[in-house]
């Protein structure tokens, strides 16, 4: 009876929990991408505006 109940409140809060997870997860991606694209930028940038004057 007890088991039931527990089943149906985590078939429930599944979805919830998964979206939830899934929403921290993107953030953070997005976090990590961004300070990767400006790591990118900052290390490639130089070499290259440089290399016309080359």
């Amino acid at each position: 009876m007890i088991y039931d109940e527990l089943k149906i409140k985590t078939v429930q809060f599944l979805p919830l929990i998964c979206n939830h997870l899934y929403s921290r997860v993107s953030e953070v991606n997005d976090k990590f991408v961004s300070s990767y694209e400006k790591k990118k930028k900052i290390s490639v940038s130089p070499p290259l505006r440089s290399y016309p004057s080359l």
